[in-house]
């Protein structure tokens, strides 16, 4: 296939938005650090440490993007501790010493979030960390603050396109953590 018959069909397939061709980008950077990982065992931090490496060789405008203001990193990481049941834009601002409008105009411009659909996403992964675990999908609806199990459940699903009790099926998916 051409690359410009296959750039066509890509950009007919995503209806118009452009396609970015990453294949030039891929040196021996990112080769080297795919290969290493494929070929030895890797901890969290060997992990995450080549994941940035890969990141910053495809993108490296992207890395080069200032720093998170100290103020969003501090709100985020309250949020990913405490895992609130909702959030308190309000007291929040108080405790950075922001207007609660400033805050939030400071956060969504860091995170490209929201500060209610950033807790929603930590709850998210909190809910998908608890189920690889082993909890019970009740217990995990009551832990992350969700009104029922309805709620959760279709709140899992519109983060990661499925449903709770569809990855609790051991005939569709075999979940396996670590090596």
């Amino acid at each position: 296939m051409t690359n410009a018959f296959s750039h066509h069909l890509l950009k007919h397939v995503l209806k118009g938005r452009q396609v970015v061709d990453l294949s030039g980008l891929a040196d021996d950077l990112v080769i080297g650090t795919a290969e290493a990982a494929l070929g030895q065992p890797q901890d969290c931090e060997r992990m995450r440490a080549g994941s940035e490496q890969i990141l910053s060789a495809l993108f490296p405008l992207a890395a080069r993007t200032h720093a998170i203001d100290a103020r969003v990193d501090a709100v985020a990481s309250w949020l990913s501790t405490h895992v609130p049941v909702r959030t308190n834009p309000p007291q929040l601002a108080r405790d950075c010493g922001l207007s609660e409008s400033r805050l939030a105009h400071l956060f969504a411009s860091a995170t490209g979030s929201s500060i209610r659909e950033y807790l929603l996403w930590v709850k998210m992964r909190k809910a998908a960390e608890r189920f690889c675990a082993g909890s019970t999908l009740t217990e995990i609806a009551h832990d992350t603050g969700f009104s029922d199990l309805a709620h959760l459940s279709r709140t899992f699903k519109r983060y990661f396109g499925l449903t709770p009790s569809f990855l609790a099926n051991p005939a569709h998916v075999r979940l396996q953590i670590g090596n």
